[in-house]
């Protein structure tokens, strides 16, 4: 989740934030780690409000985040879980071949009911994810389902409008593949080191899979481009005109 204008390093569930503070300049964006502030109890939810709704102080009232701090909020209500029983999508629609899709990696129903560290605290500790995720590795391989939602209505399921949740009654997700996570010891610090310096885009694909909407074109620009600039990939977008899926 992130703040009003910013780019989120990592979607999943871990409430990291991230605002640049209107400094345009490139690196120059601050975290916001919201396990660090909670496990400093009410003063430490006082400021992490505080420095998401100003971003850090800098922005002007008009522009505080009101509504992407009501959607932070509502997500805080949930129990707090590990990381192998979570579901992750992508933020935006991504070509499927001939299609416009929406791609998620669910927890695979049997390796789901393997997890013995299910519900977290966040107050227990400033990182709680990790150690989770580290000691699960340790014990048992895990699997995911990679999932594809197709468009087939772009009224009901639009392209520029990620905020519209796509009825799945209307196009049900089909796993196409499977991810599988090997049994592992992933706790050393080499292996955190490599973790940080890993880059990820969602412009790192084929052209048959390359992201589509305003969401991702943005994304796009925050990073060196993929694709050959000169490409038909980078000259048309067909979702600007918002063709049939």
């Amino acid at each position: 989740m992130s703040p009003r204008g910013t780019e989120n390093r990592q979607e999943d569930s871990e409430y990291d934030a991230t605002t640049n503070a209107r400094d345009d300049r490139p690196g120059a964006a601050r975290q916001l780690n919201a396990g660090e502030y909670f496990s400093r109890g009410k003063p430490g939810m006082h400021q992490f409000l505080h420095d998401w709704v100003t971003g850090f102080g800098t922005l002007e009232p008009e522009d505080w985040a009101w509504d992407e701090l009501g959607a932070f909020l509502s997500l805080k209500k949930l129990q707090p879980v590990n990381l192998l029983l979570s579901t992750y999508w992508t933020m935006g629609s991504v070509r499927h071949g001939e299609y416009v899709a929406k791609v998620r990696v669910a927890p695979a129903k049997e390796s789901a009911e393997k997890v013995a560290r299910r519900l977290l605290d966040p107050t227990s500790a400033p990182e709680i994810f990790r150690p989770a995720l580290v000691a699960e590795l340790k014990e048992r391989p895990y699997e995911f389902d990679l999932q594809v939602q197709l468009c087939v209505d772009l009224e009901k399921m639009p392209v520029e409008d990620v905020t519209v949740e796509w009825p799945e009654a209307l196009s049900p997700f089909v796993t196409v593949a499977k991810v599988r996570l090997p049994q592992q010891d992933i706790s050393g610090e080499e292996n955190a080191k490599q973790m940080d310096a890993t880059s990820i885009t969602p412009w790192r694909v084929t052209e048959e899979h390359r992201p589509l909407g305003n969401i991702m074109r943005a994304r796009n620009r925050s990073v060196p481009p993929v694709f050959d600039p000169s490409s038909r990939a980078e000259r048309s977008d067909p979702t600007r005109t918002q063709k049939p899926c």
